[in-house]
């Protein structure tokens, strides 16, 4: 009897102790990571909005901040997709005036991903309740918009299956998102698109969309046109040759002169191209290759003055031992366009490009991801006389950590230059954003803008 209850004394010390020692430990933490911050910012540069998908310990929800005081402050950050499903792919629009702001995201209904929209009308407040834009029933991605000068006439596009191939989709609103057109497939049936980038040209009601399209053989880049604000379109138009994949392709469509890039392939190594159109898409300049032979070269970005005579095109590229950042640019509307100049320095490699200009494509900032050895760091490269000199590179994140998705926006005059960029800070990503207020000559130190 003693025996049995030694036994059973000692048993519950042991119980005991194993729920104590248990006790004792922490509570699983949560990573509720920050990622894709996208900013938005026009005219004199005043306001500046930003928007990132965010973790709430469940789910990646689309969240917001902003600033009236040309990034001295910015507000407390906000959710915009609703909790309970994952939400992700930001992307945001501004008017010139700034008081409307558009967003679009890819947000899972519990059984499709769909592409959802919401709207703020004055200055980053208020927004309405977001709402679903693409048709239930199948996956929609790869959401991207454009608008007018004013926010009036608002051009939305996404890629969306239609149960054997992906299409682009397209609709618009003409009243300041108070309602929608029905939706326009603009790719033909048959085979998968992907990739899709549209770009508005306000000043012809000009709506140019661009995107990635098998022809049975080969992916090739293909374009469609609008001239009357996306009530009817062209036909369909082969930019790239065939015979070769092409992929990755960007627009931008400005007052004189439509200017597009992307990847393709030579055979033997992937090339960067440009071709552009001076007369509102009824033709089209020759292909010409931005990157040299012999190498990769990926990732291409543009941007140009509020005519086109002044465009700049980024991308990635090997230089047989590292990827380095190039840039190449055009003053005459992209009939010829200068060889190409390394940004960031060799030795280590160099992702995730982004560009901005001002409105006379005077300054010109290039933003790019680049290892120091040990961590990825956000560095910045600008120009101040047309793309013809470009300082050395800049450090915008600190050392420690990897900082990566930089993004880079300029105003009308290019003084004011923001930066954001997703980067952990030890434990979780947060979103970084830093400023310049004397045309990328100095950036203020890093603020953490996410919770």
């Amino acid at each position: 009897m003693i025996t049995k209850l030694k036994q059973s004394f000692f048993l519950g010390i042991i119980i005991s102790l194993f729920f104590f020692s248990n006790s004792l430990k922490a509570e699983p933490t949560l990573i509720e990571n920050a990622k894709n911050p996208q900013i938005s910012t026009n005219g004199y540069g005043q306001y500046v909005y930003l928007i990132w998908a965010q973790n709430d310990g469940t789910n990646d929800i689309i969240q917001g901040a902003s600033s009236s005081n040309w990034g001295k402050i910015f507000s407390t950050p906000i959710s915009l997709s609703e909790a309970g499903q994952d939400a992700y792919i930001p992307t945001m629009v501004d008017s010139d005036r700034q008081s409307h702001i558009y967003a679009m995201w890819t947000r899972s209904n519990g059984l499709n991903d769909i592409i959802q929209f919401d709207a703020s009308k004055n200055f980053f407040s208020g927004w309405l309740n977001p709402e679903d834009l693409s048709s239930p029933g199948q996956t929609a991605s790869n959401p991207q918009i454009t608008i007018d000068d004013l926010g009036q006439h608002i051009y939305a596009a996404w890629i969306r299956s239609n149960g054997t191939n992906n299409m682009v989709q397209f609709i618009k609103s003409s009243n300041f998102a108070k309602s929608w057109s029905n939706i326009v497939d603009l790719s033909e049936v048959g085979q998968d698109a992907q990739n899709i980038n549209i770009n508005v040209s306000s000043m012809r009601q000009c709506i140019c969309a661009i995107w990635q399209r098998s022809n049975g053989t080969n992916d090739i880049i293909q374009f469609r046109h609008s001239s009357d604000a996306g009530d009817n379109w062209d036909s369909v138009v082969a930019l790239s040759a065939s015979g070769q994949n092409a992929k990755t392709p960007k627009i931008l469509s400005k007052d004189y002169a439509i200017q597009t890039v992307w990847v393709r392939s030579n055979g033997t190594n992937d090339i960067i191209q440009t071709r552009c159109s001076k007369d509102n898409a009824q033709t089209w300049e020759n292909v010409i290759d931005l990157s040299d032979t012999g190498q990769n070269a990926k990732d291409p970005q543009i941007a140009a003055d509020f005519s086109g005579r002044y465009s700049y095109c980024t991308w990635v590229r090997s230089n047989g031992t590292n990827d380095i950042i190039q840039v190449s640019s055009t003053g005459n509307y992209g009939t010829t366009w200068s060889s190409s100049i390394d940004l960031s320095t060799s030795g280590q490699n160099a992702k995730n490009p982004q560009i901005a200009t001002d409105n006379v494509g005077q300054n010109i900032y290039v933003i790019w991801t680049r290892s120091n050895g040990t961590n990825d760091i956000i560095q910045l490269s600008y120009s101040s006389d047309y793309g013809t000199t470009w300082t050395a590179p800049i450090d915008l994140s600190e050392v420690g950590q990897d900082a990566k998705n930089p993004q880079i926006m300029t105003d009308y005059p290019g003084m004011d230059v923001y930066a954001i960029w997703a980067r952990s800070d030890g434990s979780k990503d947060v979103i970084e954003f830093s400023r310049s207020y004397l045309y990328g000559s100095s950036f203020s130190s890093p603020v953490t803008i996410s919770n």
